[in-house]
């Protein structure tokens, strides 16, 4: 008899065991799965960080346009000149700056009116493109 309850208590010992085993390699997967989950969202904060930020500078600069040159009821100063040339170079971005030298250097109404829809157009496209949560 007493043979036989030896058997069952090391049975349970071999079951305890193994399902402490298990337990701790699901632990440590788990533990190495949250750790990746953990930097791929710092990953995706840094991302929505940065796509905010560049966000907010190109409506800052947007809203600079509107008020400084679209809505001027004179011809824009130098101060509102400068103040804009400095904000469009601060986006770094290659293909906004494309249009605002385009704009800079038109010679005709006809050609600065095109200038400015294109500048307006790629400014609101990039505002768009930019999936920023709020």
């Amino acid at each position: 008899m007493e043979h036989n309850h030896n058997k069952i208590i090391w049975a349970v010992i071999i079951v305890l065991g193994g399902t402490v085993i298990l337990f701790a390699g699901k632990y440590f997967d788990t533990r190495d799965t949250i750790r990746e989950m953990r930097r791929e969202l710092d990953v995706l904060r840094s991302s929505w960080t940065q796509a905010r930020v560049v966000h907010e500078d190109v409506l800052r600069f947007t809203e600079l346009f509107i008020t400084g040159v679209l809505q001027a009821e004179e011809e824009v100063d130098f101060e509102t000149r400068l103040e804009l040339e400095q904000s469009v170079r601060e986006l770094e971005d290659d293909e906004i700056f494309a249009l605002w030298q385009a704009l800079i250097d038109s010679t005709t109404e006809d050609e600065s009116q095109k200038n400015v829809a294109r500048l307006l157009e790629i400014l609101i496209s990039k505002m768009r493109s930019e999936r920023v949560p709020r």
